[in-house]
């Protein structure tokens, strides 16, 4: 799927993120990485605590470091939307992970990308900084009040009361 014009990007469109690769024939050599502290990691380092959530573009686990005493967990997302331009995808997250955005600093709400690693069927996994407490977008008191949200233009201006009562029926249920 990926064109010689799509490797000159490190960065894959949306419609190149959701298509999936056929897997390997053969497994790749397990990548390895490494993190502040200098030591080379591998996936195989890392213990499985439990599953967090899954999408469409891939899967998240909640893992800590094997044998180091710490009681440090991380988040391991590993990425579905492998392609034939798995070289371009791995320089992108290796710049994600130094920190490197294309547009000047990163927002201060993406958490730290501590490493990268391949596995064996060649998706990508990038081993991030675990939100114990969440979604930032799901914390109670960040979100909009009900009397805010009918207050809102895009809803004052529709048909009144009829969207009104679908809004509110909507809140209700999802409460």
């Amino acid at each position: 799927m990926a064109t010689v014009a799509a490797a000159a990007s490190p960065f894959a469109a949306p419609h190149e993120m959701m298509a999936r690769a056929a897997r390997p024939a053969a497994a790749a050599p397990e990548a390895t990485t490494t993190m502040d502290l200098g030591q080379v990691l591998r996936l195989s380092d890392f213990d499985k605590i439990a599953d967090l959530g899954d999408g469409a573009s891939g899967v998240v686990a909640k893992v800590r470091l094997r044998g180091c005493g710490s009681s440090a967990v991380f988040a391991l997302k590993t990425a579905h939307y492998c392609d034939g331009g798995a070289e371009v995808e791995v320089e992108a997250l290796r710049r994600v992970a130094a920190g490197a955005g294309p547009w000047g600093s990163w927002s201060p709400h993406v958490v730290r990308c501590h490493a990268v690693f391949r596995c064996a069927g060649g998706e990508p996994a990038m081993l991030l900084e675990l939100m114990d407490a969440g979604s930032l977008g799901r914390d109670p008191r960040r979100r909009a009040t009900v009397a805010q949200l009918l207050a809102h233009p895009f809803v004052a201006r529709r048909d009144g009361e009829a969207c009104r009562r679908q809004l509110r029926e909507i809140i209700v249920e999802t409460m």
